[in-house]
């Protein structure tokens, strides 16, 4: 394929994303803009946090950075009504994100598209020190998903052990051992946030 035909065929593909892209815009504000303004407010991003939809298209704001992890700063994102509690609908999204986040990984780091993450593809996430069960030359989406999930759960308990996660953004984390007391993870989250409430009323003039 010449150098023209590889042009034609990245801004055919890039106009056919374009086009799913404002469809499903489209049909999130259909669903959700209930006062017709073109945005989803505060008030409706409430009734859209399960939405795997809505989340996929908020994908770039609530991973900011681009690492393909959320950590507990990013959490408070899904406190969609702000009431500081971690409500089924906002913990199901935290989950449909991290199934979102575990896909773009897998994608990126499937190198030989085989379907499956092997030794060294695993290796090139998780960092040469990790030793654990994620390690397994089959790893596939929802191994990946687990992994993050436990990520996450470790950073919300102020886990800093060994190792390394090496995601998208080339940023490192702890590696994970077993989750973190008896606490849930509902409980966890509430806490965290609680915690950044009291932090900024200390530092409010």
């Amino acid at each position: 394929m010449s150098k023209a035909e590889l042009n034609a065929e990245l801004d055919l593909q890039i106009k056919e994303y374009n086009a799913r892209k404002s469809e499903t815009e489209r049909d999130l504000l259909a669903k959700y803009d209930l006062n017709h303004n073109g945005v989803i407010d505060p008030e409706e991003k409430a009734s859209a946090i399960g939405d795997p939809a809505f989340l996929e298209s908020e994908l770039e704001t609530i991973d900011a950075d681009d690492n393909c992890l959320l950590e507990p700063s990013k959490l408070k994102y899904f406190d969609a009504n702000q009431n500081g509690l971690l409500d089924p609908a906002e913990e199901m999204g935290i989950h449909v994100t991290q199934g979102l986040l575990a896909e773009k990984l897998f994608e990126g780091f499937d190198w030989n598209e085989d379907g499956k993450l092997d030794y060294n593809e695993v290796r090139r996430i998780v960092g040469n020190n990790y030793q654990g069960t994620f390690v397994n030359g089959a790893a596939n989406v929802e191994s990946v998903k687990r992994f993050l999930e436990m990520t996450t759960d470790e950073l919300l308990a102020g886990k800093n052990m060994p190792g390394g996660f090496n995601p998208v953004g080339g940023a490192t984390y702890p590696r994970l051992g077993r989750r973190p007391g008896q606490a849930t993870f509902k409980q966890r989250v509430e806490d965290y946030w609680a915690k950044q409430e009291t932090s900024q009323t200390v530092k409010r003039p």
